[in-house]
């Protein structure tokens, strides 16, 4: 049976090579794409594209608006290196704007996934095969993915509707239903309130799709804004099973140079317990009612919330950026709070038009920033757990936030580079602590670490290379895990997998 499908897939593969390459044909971006992420932030700091882009999936009706402004003068002023961006992101434009309908086919295959997931799209399992296709006509658009995966390590669900939504546009908001993957905040290696290292889950969304000012002079300060609001619901098979996942942020430029990000999320219901106007008032209002000892009462709700900012300096390539969300509720306002920052420097070679970002990005992940007690024992098994959900913030075995899990230390060091030719390398590097203290269900809150049951040091380094061709887009990537537990012995792990993807 095995040898049939590979057949299938094979010829698949030779049929799409006869076909002309295009981008799917779709008004959103799903996160994972780090060239394109790197093109928009290329066009931001430039002065070209307005933002916010702290929010994906990204519309692309906001892109287009502001490369719809752009003039003749601007886009001369333009570097070799921006004008490359410029050029990708039109092309991009150029098609997945278009009505109609689009095909996908991709396949990827390999090692065990890594440990440390990223922004970046990577496989969930050794083997996995995609179709999909995606449709764009008037106010309506949608997207239809079935994938195949193979020896997963978090989960054994093999087939998957992941990337799958339906969506009408009112004006300038978007309603749409399906399993959307999510990121949030200015981090480039994870986020700490939502990121797409668990799996999407299935749900309602409402977003604003265009990112003009507000009219009135009372908020036309606030500059371009952007905001979206999700409910879902997570799996059943967890001690509280089917709670509810909601969450909102609103983003926005006061000043051309400086993003600021305003987040929150819960988890709420879920079990025999009953979702009535007062559990939806302290949703709303901020209140936390997580005041059971009893783990798995299913009586409470879990909240986080926080902010970020991503600062452009003046007269610099540069930018620096921090994140910190609070993990628990004190009146109406968080507290404990998780923390990330980092720096990003850029810039282009050669005079076709090469570019490059270096980023460094520093998380801890253990709550309590700013608190009395900081980095004792007593911050510890709070950050991602609650005592109403045993699970805790997580979704078939993946932390919803930061993919260093609770209680973690990670500096990590990023170089993207995108070639004229159309290939892209990212190389990264990662070093800190995973688990520490190793406390899992030790403080009666259901702590819970889905990375490792022990205190390690962890050291990953990775590098991923792809092109496209003219019969699609070739991926591969290889990289190595070295795991230490606190008075064990090391153990090293390499992984790697190539991918083929097409659209058409």
């Amino acid at each position: 049976m095995r040898n049939f499908r590979l057949a299938g897939a094979g010829l698949a593969l030779i049929l799409a090579g006869l076909m002309p390459t295009v981008q799917a044909t779709s008004p959103l971006v799903a996160p994972g794409d780090y060239q394109f992420r790197n093109d928009l932030r290329i066009l931001q700091d430039a002065g070209v594209l307005q933002g916010p882009f702290s929010i994906w999936p990204v519309s692309l009706s906001q892109v287009y608006d502001g490369l719809a402004s752009l003039e003749e003068e601007q886009r001369a002023a333009l570097s070799p290196s921006e004008r490359s961006a410029l050029g990708r992101v039109q092309r991009r434009l150029s098609v997945q704007r278009a009505e109609g309908w689009s095909a996908q086919l991709g396949v990827r295959g390999g090692s065990e996934p890594q440990l440390l997931r990223s922004f970046e799209d990577t496989p969930r399992g050794e083997q996995e095969a995609t179709l999909g296709a995606s449709w764009t006509g008037g106010s309506f658009a949608g997207e239809l993915k079935l994938t195949q995966v193979r020896d997963d390590p978090a989960e054994d669900q093999d087939f998957r509707l992941d990337g799958t939504w339906v969506g009408a546009v009112k004006g300038n908001w978007m309603f749409a239903a399906g399993l959307i993957d999510r990121y949030w905040g200015p981090g480039w290696q994870s986020g700490l309130i939502i990121s797409n290292n668990a799996r999407p889950r299935p749900g309602l969304t409402i977003r604003r799709m265009r990112s003009t000012p507000f009219a009135t002079p009372w908020l036309s300060w606030l500059g371009p804004w952007q905001f979206t609001f999700f409910l879902e619901q997570l799996e059943s098979d967890r001690p509280v099973d089917k709670p509810f996942f909601t969450g909102a942020r609103f983003a926005f430029l006061p000043f051309e140079s400086l993003e600021i990000g305003l987040s929150r999320s819960a988890q709420f219901g879920g079990g025999d317990s009953d979702v009535g106007l007062d559990t939806i008032a302290n949703v709303v209002s901020g209140q936390s009612t997580d005041t059971n000892p009893l783990v798995g009462s299913a009586s409470g709700i879990n909240q986080l919330a926080g902010l970020d900012g991503r600062w452009n300096l003046p007269y610099l390539p540069m930018a620096i950026y921090g994140e910190f969300i609070g993990e628990d509720e004190q009146g109406i306002g968080p507290a404990e709070f998780l923390s990330q920052g980092g720096v990003e420097l850029w810039g282009g070679f050669g005079e076709s038009g090469h570019a490059w970002r270096l980023i460094v990005e520093y998380a801890d992940t253990s709550a309590g920033l700013l608190e009395e007690g900081e980095g004792n024992s007593d911050n510890f098994g709070v950050a991602y757990n609650n005592n109403s959900f045993p699970v805790g913030y997580r979704f078939r075995n993946r932390v919803l936030g930061h993919s260093a899990e609770s209680d973690a230390l990670l500096t990590s060091g990023r170089l993207l580079v995108s070639f004229s030719n159309g290939t892209f390398v990212n190389l990264a590097a990662m070093s800190g602590e995973l688990n520490r203290t190793a406390i899992n269900n030790a403080r009666g809150r259901g702590a819970a670490n889905t990375l490792t049951l022990f205190n390690e040091d962890v050291e990953q380094a990775e590098l991923s290379v792809e092109h496209l061709f003219r019969f699609g887009r070739i991926k591969a990537a290889v990289g190595q895990t070295r795991r230490t537990p606190r008075g064990g012995d090391e153990d090293s792990e390499t992984f790697g997998w190539v991918g083929f993807d097409r659209h058409f």
